[in-house]
């Protein structure tokens, strides 16, 4: 499975499970921008594109040795890198919990649930439920809730973009770190109460969702067809 290494535009290096659309690279706070600077599909390829990235002056003729061999990023941090793009890497691993999120990707890719095709072709209606039209995809982008005051100053947001063509094969749902502007893998959380608060509130918006009847559980979509 492939990963996407990016540059944020505080320094340092993430990787992402999908592709993120340029326009969510920009950061309105600052003004700047993330950088995508490539993709992984295993840990020889991750550690090929992390080196790469570590030492921007090891191809340039005019550099001197000493720049040629300067390395941007700690060492540390390159292990972090490398240790994250295993574990995302592997579907196996005992420290990662199965989410609302994973739960619900699985139910969309096993078919049982299924997008309300009638609704997300409805302008209005998928306006009147709270989307915003990002143009190919519905964007669904709502703040979580943080109770906990270790946490008052983190700022996350369930998001969730829905492909009006291709529905299934490219819509995507993650949770987004405000504060660093980049998907955060909760589900390898330490913390779990702050996991258990992220969780309960992606919980609420998918079962908003399915209320509303954007995602429509397999027996109701069954009964809606031999209705009609």
């Amino acid at each position: 499975m492939k990963k996407y290494l990016y540059k944020s535009h505080l320094g340092n290096l993430f990787w992402s499970d999908n592709k993120i659309d340029d326009e969510y690279l920009y950061c309105e706070e600052c003004g700047d921008y993330d950088e995508y600077l490539g993709e992984a599909s295993n840990i020889e390829e991750a550690k090929a594109l992390i080196d790469r990235v570590s030492h921007p002056y090891r191809d340039d003729k005019d550099a001197d040795e000493e720049d040629r061999e300067f390395c941007q990023y700690t060492d540390e941090h390159v292990k972090e890198l490398l240790e994250e793009f295993e574990f995302k890497s592997s579907t196996k691993s005992p420290n990662r919990m199965e989410s609302k999120i994973d739960e619900t990707v699985r139910e969309i890719n096993s078919g049982m649930l299924k997008f309300n095709m009638d609704f997300i072709n409805n302008h209005e209606k998928m306006k009147e439920l709270g989307f915003f039209d990002a143009g190919e995809y519905w964007l669904y982008n709502k703040f979580l809730p943080i109770k906990d005051k270790k946490y008052k100053d983190c700022e996350f947001s369930f998001y969730f973009e829905i492909y009006k063509k291709d529905t299934v094969e490219k819509s995507s749902m993650c949770i987004l770190d405000e504060d660093f502007c980049q998907p955060y893998d909760y589900q390898r959380c330490a913390a779990d109460d702050l996991y258990n608060e992220l969780n309960n509130g992606v919980i609420d918006y998918i079962n908003k969702l399915v209320n509303d009847n954007v995602l429509i559980p397999d027996e109701a979509y069954a009964m809606g067809a031999k209705r009609g």
